[in-house]
């Protein structure tokens, strides 16, 4: 990744995904390349962690979510409802091994950006400079 690359990165990530040693990974590969991310597991925590941040003045650049969180969550809804809930609206990115092509096609429908597990470094990194770039 060259150094201007670097530059377009976002440089705050909320990172929404139940399962703690993937968020840990993420945000793990994230500092790597010095994008400050905090690993949140549900809504409650997302919505959080999204208040304080803003509070601090200090919001977050864009939210990294799992499209199917615990207990049968559907991460696109939460991470609507936490888009929309923040002023300016939070660029999202879906992350997911979903094959349910109804499921897929309501991602697709929703016009959000979408990578499909397992996540390759690179492909990250890209999405996230795609979508800062789409802001």
């Amino acid at each position: 990744m060259t150094q201007l690359e670097r530059h377009a990165l976002p440089q705050r990530i909320l990172v929404l995904d139940d399962d703690a040693e993937v968020g840990l990974a993420v945000v793990t590969l994230l500092s790597g390349y010095d994008i400050a991310a905090q690993h949140v597991q549900d809504e409650q925590q997302a919505r959080q962690a999204l208040t304080q941040a803003q509070s601090r003045q200090a919001p977050f650049n864009a939210l990294v979510c799992d499209l199917r969180l615990a207990a049968g969550v559907d991460g696109l809804e939460v991470a609507q409802r936490l888009q929309h809930s923040f002023d300016p609206p939070l660029p999202l990115l879906l992350v997911t091994g979903e094959t349910s092509a109804q499921r897929l096609q309501r991602v697709h429908e929703a016009g959000v950006a979408v990578l499909f597990k397992p996540v390759a470094a690179d492909a990250l990194l890209q999405a996230l400079i795609n979508l800062r770039r789409a802001t």
